[in-house]
């Protein structure tokens, strides 16, 4: 089942991008000139109902994520927000169905503010919606590894970067007041100068900047050379160490790691069903168990086995302990 699900996703994900992206030219007819042998006409409409078809199957699919995790929801509680991967889904699935709605109403006009706002929302909802891949990758023991590094990665280095946008801040407040009087439109204002900031981190910056300063040029090269000490050289680098330990001791241990990614969700695509003494389902009736698991539908088996998903450890030699 599970892999017949990540398939069918991924087939909702490259759908759901090219009726984002393609939507307003193929509905009203821009661009993509027609092969020689089909005339205009033809084409367009041919356009249309290609998009209106792949439209119509993304807003399903989407309808069936959203009762998905409304089930899942109501089932866990609070408990359903302690899980990084439910924040992605509902937020994914939440605006593909806001963008859904809205692309049939707006005119098309790309100027328009409906279009921007709209544009604005697709943006986000392309990040979540890929992310979600990530969830089905941790059931893969080539990508498992990599998916568990990334989020013990995250989770390790989040003190990190407290402390880090503390000294942005501070940096970022003390260019603005030294160069907000200038012709140097990055420090203009408090937002662009945290941007501006940031991207100094990075090496992105003109030493002009510092070096003309409209108020005080020694102050701000003295700030500019303590900033560039203590973010780039030593922070950085702490963030290179962090991010170097936590991927050797998931390296360590990347054999287990596959197997209880694959066992949490083996625990969860079981906890989505609902069994019932009954008339039994063929176990390779995928389409059956695809629909019935999105819809969260009742899936009768005679008997449910209770199954115990155990984890044994092996030595180097393959020997069990």
């Amino acid at each position: 089942m599970y892999n017949a699900l990540f398939f069918t996703y991924c087939i909702y994900i490259v759908v759901l991008t090219w009726v984002t992206l393609y939507f307003d030219s193929w509905q009203f007819d821009v661009g993509s000139p027609p092969p020689e042998h089909i005339a205009l006409d033809e084409w367009a409409q041919t356009k249309r109902v290609a998009i209106w078809s792949m439209y119509v199957f993304v807003l399903v699919y989407t309808v069936a994520l959203i009762k998905h995790e409304l089930h899942q929801l109501i089932t866990l509680k609070l408990a359903y927000f302690m899980d990084p991967y439910n924040f992605i889904d509902f937020s994914g699935c939440s605006l593909a169905m806001y963008s859904l709605v809205m692309m049939p109403l707006i005119d098309g006009g790309e100027q328009s503010d409906q279009q921007m706002h709209l544009d604005v929302v697709q943006s986000q909802m392309m990040i979540f919606t890929w992310f979600k891949v990530l969830y089905y990758l941790r059931g893969i023991y080539e990508t498992a590894f990599l998916v568990k590094c990334l989020v013990q990665i995250f989770a390790d280095i989040k003190y990190f970067l407290f402390v880090l946008v503390l000294i942005l801040t501070a940096f970022g407040t003390a260019f603005f007041l030294l160069l907000r009087l200038g012709n140097n439109t990055d420090f203009s204002s408090m937002q662009m100068s945290f941007v501006t900031v940031y991207d100094v981190m990075f090496g992105a910056f003109e030493i002009e900047w510092f070096r003309d300063a409209p108020t005080m040029a020694p102050v701000a090269i003295f700030d500019f050379m303590l900033f560039m000490l203590v973010v780039p050289t030593i922070m950085l680098n702490a963030l290179i160490a962090i991010m170097s330990d936590t991927y050797a001791k998931t390296q360590n241990q990347s054999v287990q790691t596959s197997r209880k990614e694959r066992a949490d969700i083996i625990l969860e695509l079981e906890a989505q069903m609902v069994f019932k003494e009954g008339v039994p389902l063929p176990r390779d009736n995928y389409v059956s168990l695809i629909f019935r698991t999105l819809f969260t539908l009742r899936i009768e088996f005679p008997d449910y086995p209770r199954n115990l998903h155990l984890l044994q450890p092996r030595t180097e030699d393959g020997e069990e302990r």
